[in-house]
Formats: structure tokens, sequence, C-alpha cells
């Protein structure tokens, strides 16, 4: 055998193998661990980490309040829209990270 053929069939086994092992890592995920006496917040979007509900629980989505403006992306660096925000709070302080970006509305 060549030694490029060699290397091409160490290649296809190691892709194998990563793919059984990511296979593996995924199956095996346990679920998440909730905080002590429930102080860590979740965001329930489906019902995986909610074992069952009573006394007339329900989910449901609630809709946005508008309000004033917080942020306008309209620098010259910051092109005329955002694709996210991301804001939380570090101490005493809420800090605000955001991907500004263009969109050419001539297009």
């Amino acid at each position: 055998m060549s030694t490029l053929n060699t290397m091409k069939t160490n290649c296809q086994i190691s892709c194998v193998f990563a793919l059984l092992l990511a296979a593996q890592l995924t199956i095996a995920a346990e679920p998440l661990m909730l905080g002590e006496h429930g102080t860590q917040r979740e965001l329930f979007v489906d019902d995986h980490l909610i074992a069952s509900m009573t006394g007339g629980a329900k989910q449901h989505l609630n809709q946005p309040e508008p309000r004033e403006v917080v942020l306008t992306t309209d620098a010259p660096w910051e092109g005329n829209t955002s694709a996210y925000y991301t804001i939380f709070r570090d101490g005493d302080l809420f800090r605000m990270y955001y991907r500004a970006s263009h969109w050419d509305t001539e297009a």
C-alpha cells in the first residue's frame, strides 16, 4: 500500500472514530441539574426540565411591552441594525454586548 493510501485510510478511520465518540457523548448526556433550592433561573421553552405541573400551573408565552428606545445603532461603525443584544448583570452593573451590522435597504 502506498503512503498516500495509508494516510487516507488512517484519516477515514479517525473520522469514523470521532463520529462514533461524538454520538456516544450525545447519547450519554445527562439532563441539566437545577440550582439548589430553586435558586437558579431557567427558561422553560419546553417541558424537558419539568417533571410535573400541579395546582393549575401552565406554560404561556408573555408578550413584550413596548417601552422607550434603549439603543440606536446609528454610528458609522455600527451600521443600521443589530444581529443580537446580550444583557447581563455583573454585580451592581448591567453590561450589554451587541453585534452591529449593516442591512442594505437598496437591495
